[in-house]
């Protein structure tokens, strides 16, 4: 015989299945779940709430790590949140979220430039979000992030050849790539576009995107410009001299030029710029100099300058320690004599595992390209740990790219 308490059990658990079947029924009407339309477009499962705007901190999470997984830049969530440097937050604490985050299920014959235009984000973005490297490969089922701020607009591709110029805005002219507009593609620069991620996610070299277009300054392209894209694999026009293509280096950040530009240096007294990785996945200038202290290093920390990941430090943020700034030598090297006349730049991050953030790479062309002017060195001066030390060391790993790094440095004028 059944008891009150086990029928009222009973009722309650065929009520809860009620429920919980009327709010699939509805979610399923509204497009939240699956399908929208004829749109491959889906929630998140792990992340993004389309009826929220809040996220629960979990353990070991930091405020860098959830700004990308909702694709929200890490200073916008701060503001947002009433947070300062260094952004400190605690397990449970709610976060605010400024928007909702979406996701695209890749589709056969879909590019990842194609996908940042469809949802008004730009490439790299889009990238760094979904750690797709610098070689851009999407496959198809593949889900990927959006950024959040984007949303979906339906974009035709241009069917007639954008306009080229005759020349760069430096004045010289350059080969011009002859394509055929029938098997090439037409891309809109976006604000925030690299003309090298947009050349990588098509396929084509920077050099042979750069003819079709007339450009021979990569870095002076503006948001709305139309490019045209040749087919993957297209080969470049041999340039006709080798200085036919420099481009204008990067610039750091006004404040911290001044303080490179204002420090006193002995003429000479650098020979060498050295690359180090801290090897762990966070850190920052500061904990590093307490740990090179404690270490017994009377200077503390070993290095001249940090470059931050997003974790511990801003990703690409750029840290000047007491060694720069006072000119004092340098403790990162096993040989004392090397020492006193290397540079020491370390990025935070572990790259035998992964590579450096696009921005940190970007920081490193700028300093690296800085310090050799100030210091009057020539780009064969920029080594890496394990090429100038003493002692063997993987350091700054396997997957740090030197070759690129010293690559474009020879390109800037």
């Amino acid at each position: 015989m059944i008891s009150g308490k086990q029928k009222r059990n009973f009722l309650a658990l065929r009520l809860a299945r009620l429920c919980q079947h009327t709010a699939v029924n509805t979610m399923l009407s509204l497009g939240i779940c699956g399908l929208v339309g004829s749109s491959t477009y889906y929630v998140p499962t792990a992340y993004a709430q389309s009826s929220t705007s809040s996220h629960k901190v979990r353990s070991n999470e930091t405020l860098s790590e959830i700004a990308a997984n909702y694709g929200i830049k890490l200073t916008d969530l701060a503001k947002y949140n009433g947070l300062s440097w260094p952004y400190r937050i605690n397990v449970g604490q709610t976060i605010s979220l400024p928007t909702s985050v979406s996701t695209y299920k890749v589709r056969n014959g879909d590019t990842v430039s194609e996908v940042a235009e469809k949802f008004g984000t730009t490439v790299s973005r889009l990238a760094n979000m979904n750690g797709l490297g610098r070689s851009f490969t999407i496959r198809v089922g593949q889900t990927l992030r959006i950024p959040a701020k984007s949303t979906a607009k339906s974009t035709a591709i241009a069917s007639r050849s954008p306009s080229r110029p005759k020349s760069s805005s430096s004045g010289r002219s350059a080969p011009i790539l002859k394509v055929d507009p029938a098997t090439s593609r037409f891309y809109t620069i976006r604000n925030g576009d690299r003309l090298s991620d947009i050349a990588k996610a098509h396929g084509v070299s920077l050099l042979t995107l750069s003819q079709a277009n007339g450009i021979t300054n990569p870095n002076r392209i503006r948001k709305g410009q139309k490019l045209v894209v040749p087919p993957a694999g297209t080969v470049p026009e041999q340039p006709t001299s080798p200085s036919a293509y420099k481009v204008s280096a990067p610039k750091l950040d006004y404040r911290l030029q001044k303080t490179i530009d204002q420090t006193r240096v002995t003429p000479n007294r650098w020979k060498y710029i050295v690359i180090h990785h801290s090897a762990s996945r966070k850190g920052n200038i500061r904990y590093m100099d307490e740990d090179h202290l404690s270490r017994g290093m009377e200077n503390g920390l070993a290095y001249h300058f940090v470059i931050g990941n997003g974790l511990g430090m801003g990703d690409g943020e750029i840290g000047v320690s007491r060694r720069w700034t006072l000119q004092l030598h340098g403790g990162h090297l096993a040989s004392d004599a090397l020492n006193e006349i290397a540079l020491g730049i370390c990025l935070v991050g572990d790259f035998q595992k992964r590579l450096p953030t696009a921005k940190q790479t970007e920081s490193l062309l700028k300093l690296c390209h800085a310090l050799r002017i100030k210091c009057d060195m020539p780009v064969s001066a920029i080594r890496t740990h394990q090429h100038i030390n003493t002692k063997p060391t993987a350091c700054p790993g396997k997957r740090f790219p030197i070759e690129s790094l010293i690559k474009k440095l020879g390109t800037f004028e």
